[in-house]
């Protein structure tokens, strides 16, 4: 897994950023997160790091965690090998909705940023599972956040399903040692960590 801060693998625009959350503004997304890592084109699995929270029960190495989701793991009747969302379509979404750029954004909505509530329990530092360190400024979410990237092939169905293979053990595993899912998670397809 290669691990970045958040700013290694996206350009953000910090004045339109603020204007958004200070002035509820609405930018288009291009305005407010563009790539700038050749990363962010591959699949796999990722992991959402904020160094402003622990978890309740500490874990070495996981103790910021609060997500964990796949690029180009999803497997339905339009899946095509070598095409889905890469971490970049995944990644800059998680970011949006931590900043309150979602479906409920007004005075007009980000279209096919649905955000769940757990997002929504994080940032407004309302999570039971974390201990918040600090305030939670939305607008330096992107100087606190670390993103690994587990990269995996993306070219057949069967590399899908490992794709979605390892996200699930992920969520498993980190749902044994702590007790819960990663914060920011709604659901996940449980397994048996035995087999």
């Amino acid at each position: 897994m290669k691990v970045f801060k958040f700013t290694e693998l996206f350009k953000i625009d910090n004045n339109n950023v603020n204007l958004l959350i200070n002035e509820k503004k609405y930018f288009p997304r291009s305005r407010l997160i563009k790539n700038n890592n050749f990363f962010l084109n591959k699949f796999g699995v990722y992991f959402i790091f904020d160094s402003r929270i622990n978890l309740k029960k500490k874990i070495k190495k996981l103790n910021n965690l609060i997500y964990i989701g796949k690029a180009g793991g999803n497997i339905n009747s339009k899946s095509k090998p070598g095409k889905g969302q890469n971490f970049f379509e995944r990644l800059h979404k998680h970011w949006l909705v931590s900043i309150g750029a979602d479906k409920k954004f007004k005075p007009k909505p980000y279209l096919g940023i649905s955000g769940n509530k757990h997002w929504r329990l994080y940032r407004s530092q309302k999570s039971e599972k974390i201990i918040y360190k600090k305030k939670m400024i939305l607008s330096e979410n992107h100087f606190n956040w670390k993103i690994g990237l587990n990269i995996m092939s993306n070219n057949s169905f069967e590399d899908k399903k490992n794709i979605s293979n390892f996200e699930a053990f992920s969520i498993n595993y980190f749902k044994e040692i702590t007790g819960h899912i990663p914060i920011c998670n709604d659901k996940f397809e449980k397994i048996n960590l035995m087999n």
